[in-house]
């Protein structure tokens, strides 16, 4: 029985032959578990790291393949059929591997490939999925859009020549919460979650870029955290945070090189619907409900670009690569904000070092200094 060289395991099965310099056939194989091509002769000669690497990558692949092998509808795709479209999934990840894409981005493009089997889109079929896309109601039209855009570079390396559907999905408003609804959240959740929360909170990283956080990110005494792992081709950066933050970030167990350990974004989010509902529930207020880790980024980009009033900086703030992306918080800004807003804010005076500073302890941003006072503004 051949067993497969990169993961071990015995659920492998025949994938052809191939020829050597003298004419003779030699049996290929292909492994169900980690999708590993290897042959009889080169047995020993298959084992890389990066195969070994990938497995953990193609583990939730191998799921989902299970529940496609039960949904995919008899008939439509033939198992011949059905095990060269798997074959190929896996050689695209592989594919995706070596051009440097990260495994969250690997596991994105494969989870959706399997989806749209599960949906009974046959992937060598470039039309049938083009109708299997088109046919899904309850999807949204941003949905479509995603997966189109998934498979054609699946089609692209297979390829084929696809004219990708154009769907146009409304630019929705981001919900701005107050900051208040925010502080009820972050003080309603567990200690995991909340520090995360405050971290969004005060440095608008998404919750990817958090969970890949180091201790080695962290600079105690300064109170600095740095995003050096950023997601969606950003800039790295690093922000100045509060010390109460830093103070309960140093309160977390050293298990792992990374501060949140092995919490999953998975984990993360359904701890924090589950906290919503509750808290939602308890204040009567259905507003929070609304707040997902991203609404923090908008909302903490939104307010950085009402008291900085330079597009620059605020470009720099969200480590944004291209200026259209920044403009969508200077847009809202306008939007929100284009009345007098007197109301909503808290605006204090100090004379003295000692009084500027404790207004900045608690979050109040310097104004400007008229006679002799310093002016500092925080919003309700």
């Amino acid at each position: 029985m051949s067993v497969c060289p990169s993961c071990g395991s015995v659920r492998v099965y025949r994938d052809g032959f191939r020829y050597d310099g003298h004419g003779y056939a030699v049996q290929r194989w292909l492994c169900r578990d980690c999708g590993y091509r290897f042959s009889e002769k080169s047995y020993k000669e298959c084992q890389t790291k990066g195969n070994r690497q990938l497995c953990a990558v193609l583990q939730e692949a191998k799921k989902l393949e299970t529940a496609t092998e039960s949904k995919t509808v008899a008939g439509k795709i033939e198992n011949k059929q059905l095990h060269d479209i798997k074959g190929r999934i896996v050689e695209f990840a592989f594919t995706l591997e070596k051009k440097g894409k990260s495994k969250e981005t690997i596991r994105t493009y494969v989870g959706s490939l399997y989806t749209l089997m599960n949906k009974g889109a046959n992937l060598l079929d470039s039309g049938n999925v083009e109708e299997v896309i088109a046919k899904q109601v309850s999807w949204s039209a941003r949905a479509k859009r995603n997966y189109a855009d998934w498979y054609s570079r699946f089609a692209k390396y297979l390829g084929m020549i696809w004219e990708k559907p154009e769907y146009k999905p409304p630019d929705k408003v981001p919900f701005i919460p107050l900051e208040s609804e925010i502080d009820q959240l972050i003080a309603g959740s567990r200690k995991k979650l909340s520090i995360a929360l405050q971290i969004a909170k005060e440095t608008a990283a998404r919750i990817g870029e958090i969970l890949r956080l180091r201790w080695t990110d962290i600079d105690f005494e300064k109170s600095i955290i740095a995003i050096n792992e950023p997601e969606k081709g950003s800039n790295s950066g690093i922000y100045k945070v509060s010390s109460d933050l830093i103070t309960r970030i140093s309160s977390l167990p050293r298990c792992s090189e990374r501060i949140f350990g092995k919490s999953s974004i998975d984990s993360l989010t359904n701890m924090l619907t589950t906290t919503k509902r509750r808290l939602a529930s308890s204040f009567c207020n259905p507003r929070l409900l609304q707040i997902h880790f991203h609404t923090l980024r908008h909302w903490k980009l939104t307010m950085y670009a009402h008291v900085i009033k330079d597009p620059f900086q605020v470009q720099m703030f969200a480590r944004h690569k291209d200026m259209k992306s920044t403009m969508r918080y200077i847009h809202l800004e306008k939007v929100l904000y284009q009345t007098s807003d007197k109301d909503e804010w808290i605006v204090k005076t100090a004379k003295t070092v000692e009084e500027a500073s404790d207004l900045v302890k608690v979050g109040f941003d310097y104004v400007m200094e008229i006679e002799g006072f310093k002016l500092f503004k925080k919003r309700k």
